[in-house]
């Protein structure tokens, strides 16, 4: 288990316990232990959402890149291939994967609270599974304004 401190995007402090169960000697088993049941708890009950919503903002239309919603200063994990959800639609688009090719796209799918992390996801809190885009549009600039 990994217990992670977290204020926004930021981490304080991590502590790691394996099986605190076997720790008869850990002077702190019993908190660890409370927290790993407590987590256990959470992750049983949590059901990711299924609503679809419409969100406009920017990428660069890579899996697992930012993805930065207008009108705040969120950036959330973009989980979505622009590229691939435009072929879905029947639309043989080609496009550029790079760091500095910005789109500033409407596009629809299932946000969800990032719960669990893996490597690569740990700095948004925010998981926009993308299924479908409305509008894209390239752009200039990282920014809603273009």
């Amino acid at each position: 288990m990994e217990v992670q401190l977290k204020l926004g995007n930021r981490y304080f402090r991590t502590y790691s316990h394996r099986n605190p169960e076997n720790y008869r000697e850990l002077k702190n088993r019993g908190i660890a232990f409370a927290v790993a049941t407590t987590l256990q708890q959470i992750t049983a009950s949590y059901e990711p959402s299924t609503e679809l919503r419409t969100f406009r903002g920017v990428t660069t239309g890579k899996r697992n890149s930012v993805f930065k919603p207008c009108g705040n200063n969120e950036e959330w994990l973009f989980d979505g291939d622009l590229e691939e959800v435009m072929q879905n639609k029947g639309m043989s688009i080609r496009i550029e994967k790079s760091d500095s090719t910005f789109f500033l796209v409407e596009a629809i799918g299932v946000l969800n609270q990032n719960w669990h992390t893996s490597s690569g996801e740990e700095n948004f809190s925010k998981i926009f599974t993308v299924k479908d885009v409305g509008r894209i549009d390239p752009i200039s600039t990282g920014n809603c304004a273009g």
